[in-house]
């Protein structure tokens, strides 16, 4: 927790304008973009999205799709995935060139119903309803992005949990930053008013970098790494769009051009408009007003 805070004291000066930055900043190119229109096809960049094999009588622990397919809604194009697999199912990503210990992540998914963690735990305890998100390591560390809770569902690093709430089947647009030059990762949600910071965690042991794979990095979209024992894969949903920038940590400022549906998300961070009204309350209003519940994950 005392690391916790203190990451967020860091970023919370940056954003109050102790670090240069622009009011509203244009969103860079991204390295890497899909856009799920009937396909995986990388847009700008020349790396590959790989969905989890076909199910076909596997253990449990493997991992495998039930069922796959391309549609679109009102939100946009998908793909979209079920599975029966304890360990998920979902996609790979693997990038051409390394993705680097510094860069940014945007996702714009759904989780559905059917993929809600019941492996026998309390709805009333969301420490104990983990399903993973991104899995960084290539199923070698425990450490990642997941889900907590039931429904709603929260945002969480399994050490750290953002208070904003997701429910199941909403679509949700998500950035993960990492900044190599001070070990913190930043995730940012797409709140009712745009991007806000949910929470910040200290990463300086180096379990957000992506994974080495060839010549390139690898990401785990929606399959658990499986190396404790637990069922966490996330069975069913819907993957809307993903970007990657190489060798970039996005701020806030940047985020604008990432907004493509109106969530209704309660807004728990603070934008930048927002964090120069709490300057005249000092740094420990600064501090108080990034929202972080520390929660253990289950053994």
């Amino acid at each position: 927790m005392k690391k916790t805070l203190a990451a967020a004291a860091i970023v919370a000066l940056a954003t109050l304008g102790f670090a240069a930055a622009p009011a509203f900043a244009t969103t860079p190119t991204a390295s890497y973009d899909y856009d799920m229109d009937g396909a995986f096809t990388d847009s700008v960049g020349s790396s590959t999205l790989t969905a989890a094999p076909t199910c076909s009588s596997p253990a449990q622990s493997d991992l495998c799709n039930v069922s796959t397919n391309f549609g679109s809604d009102s939100n946009g194009n998908y793909f979209h995935w079920v599975t029966t697999q304890d360990n998920g199912g979902g996609v790979v990503l693997d990038t051409a060139a390394h993705l680097g210990a510094t860069y940014s992540l945007y996702l714009k998914f759904a989780i559905e119903q059917a993929a809600n963690d019941v492996n026998g735990n309390n709805c009333s305890t969301p420490e104990d309803n983990y399903s993973k998100l991104l899995d960084f390591r290539d199923q070698a560390s425990d450490v990642g992005l997941y889900t907590s809770g039931c429904d709603p569902l929260f945002i969480s690093t399994g050490y750290e949990t953002g208070t904003a709430e997701i429910p199941l089947d909403d679509v949700v647009e998500i950035v993960i930053s990492r900044d190599d030059s001070t070990g913190l990762v930043t995730f940012y949600l797409n709140y009712s008013n745009g991007y806000e910071e949910s929470f910040v965690t200290d990463d300086s042991a180096g379990d957000f970098i992506p994974a080495d794979q060839g010549s390139g990095s690898r990401i785990r979209l929606f399959q658990e790494d499986g190396t404790d024992g637990t069922a966490e894969g996330i069975k069913a949903g819907r993957l809307y769009g993903m970007k990657a920038f190489a060798d970039t940590a996005l701020t806030i400022d940047q985020l604008d051009g990432l907004v493509t549906v109106n969530n209704d998300l309660a807004e728990t961070g603070f934008d930048a408009g927002q964090s120069s009204a709490l300057l005249g309350f000092g740094i420990a209003a600064i501090v108080a007003g990034v929202a972080v519940v520390v929660r253990r994950r289950r053994a």
